[in-house]
């Protein structure tokens, strides 16, 4: 992946470098076989997006309650949106929404399945079976 980026990868004496140009941008040691990226601060250079709004971060934080975002937000945690108040959240409007009970009357939920065409017809001639089953009173029915 980094190569198709235009990076160069350079391996030598336990060490990974990983370039861009004639500047190396990551670094990693090895230890046994598997390399571990050595982090370090460098001044001057940034990857901060500065225009984060609280639906993302709410996003970001697995969606929490509005509470607990405004939490973050006054513990410095996160930064300050300019609105500061979330749009409601599809997924946490799906998350908790209840699923529909079952119909508590006959035939209110059943179940069928219908198989065929057979190549061996049935002695009244018919090709295809249907099986209903009452979810309710679980009573079942066949027909050819």
């Amino acid at each position: 992946m980094l190569e198709q980026k235009g990076f160069n990868i350079l391996l030598n004496q336990g060490k990974m470098f990983v370039r861009s140009g004639n500047q190396v941008v990551m670094e990693a040691d090895r230890e046994h076989i598997l390399y571990y990226l050595t982090a370090k601060a460098v001044d001057g250079e940034s990857n901060i997006v500065s225009d984060e709004s609280l639906r993302l971060w709410h996003m970001r934080l697995g969606h929490p309650a509005e509470g607990s975002m405004k939490e973050l937000i006054k513990k410095g945690l996160i930064p300050r949106d300019n609105s500061n108040k979330m749009d409601p959240c599809e997924q946490c409007i799906l998350g908790k929404a209840k699923k529909a009970l079952y119909p508590t009357t006959p035939l209110g939920y059943i179940h069928s399945d219908l198989w065929g065409p057979s190549s061996i017809n049935s002695i009244g001639g018919r090709r295809y079976y249907l099986s209903i089953i009452d979810d309710y009173t679980k009573s079942s029915g066949s027909i050819f």
